[in-house]
């Protein structure tokens, strides 16, 4: 059974994914605060080195748009540097990162996949 790392215990997209894979024959490992917290990478480094999963789906974010505002330096460290972290780790293992996404970044109105050169 191939071990599915996922982040943002909690929330209702993790919570949901981590549900629906075992019945694909998934195992799902989820994580989240205060185990694994962008804001503090060692905790990222840890659980990553301790669960040593096969792929990984990145569905922790911060979604607060208001308080992203307020807090911009926050927003960054979990939606930029935590992500980086994460597909810096999983280069190094060689595993596969999804990045889960919103429509705070993309509206959904391509029809098409989107591309990181897409505005």
């Amino acid at each position: 059974m191939r071990r599915i790392l996922v982040t943002g215990q909690g929330g209702q997209l993790a919570t949901g994914l981590a549900e629906s894979l075992p019945a694909q024959g998934f195992e799902a490992l989820l994580v989240g605060q205060p185990d694994f917290e962008f804001d503090k990478p060692a905790t990222v480094i840890a659980a990553f080195a301790a669960l040593k999963p096969e792929a990984v789906v990145n569905c922790a974010a911060w979604t607060a748009v208001d308080a992203a505002e307020e807090d911009e330096a926050g927003a960054f460290r979990a939606n930029a540097l935590g992500p980086a972290l994460l597909a810096k780790l999983c280069a190094e293992a060689g595993i596969p990162l999804i990045q889960i996404s919103t429509d705070y970044v993309y509206d959904g109105l391509k029809g098409a996949p989107y591309l990181e050169s897409d505005l």
